[in-house]
């Protein structure tokens, strides 16, 4: 597994596209300061532009790299569901990229509790631009199989069945108040 994890961190770092398990769902990802690569995300998925893509990263403190500030509420919510199924929304740096956002002025961030993604993670830099891996509007993948048929994804890393088979809950966090934007897997 890491010799394919050192291929996959070539095909991202060189502008491609790898699919990979996570907790959750399977996710196609890529560099996120990458903008050719990220608009290939958008075509593989034959996602809306206006749909912003979230971060993947491999640790906790990685977060603070993207966003402009972690309330303590959020600080909680990391501590005790990170790694895990939980997205958190939060006010963007100006360095994240407009396109990754969708113009949004937040990014959607989540450390996902599988080692295959993590190392990759880890490896690439400490973040990923990444989405589910499925068609827009069709069914996330758990397995591997489930992808294949999806064109252009440059990598497919095979890491079983993901142990939890729904996307992740995304919450926007703002001072003290919560706001669950989807409920996904992960009961807050």
């Amino acid at each position: 597994m890491e010799q394919l994890i050192r291929e996959a961190v070539k095909v991202l770092k060189g502008g491609g596209v790898v699919a990979f398990p996570t907790d959750t769902v399977y996710g196609i990802g890529a560099m996120p300061f990458d903008k050719k690569a990220v608009k290939k995300l958008y075509r593989i998925k034959k996602r809306e532009k206006k749909k912003p893509i979230a971060l993947l990263v491999s640790s906790k403190n990685a977060a603070s790299k993207f966003a402009v500030k972690i309330p303590s509420r959020a600080r909680k919510l990391m501590a005790k569901h990170w790694p895990g199924a939980l997205t958190l929304v939060f006010p963007k740096r100006r360095s994240v990229p407009d396109l990754l956002t969708a113009g949004l002025q937040t990014i959607g961030i989540r450390m996902p509790k599988n080692d295959i993604a993590l190392k990759l993670i880890q490896k690439a830099g400490g973040a990923l631009a990444v989405t589910s891996a499925n068609i827009s509007g069709g069914k996330p993948a758990t397995c591997a199989g489930q992808i294949m048929g999806m064109k252009g994804i440059d990598l497919v890393i095979d890491g079983g069945k993901c142990s939890i088979g729904k996307p992740s809950s995304v919450v926007a966090v703002s001072g003290n108040n919560i706001r669950v934007l989807r409920k996904g897997s992960l009961k807050l």
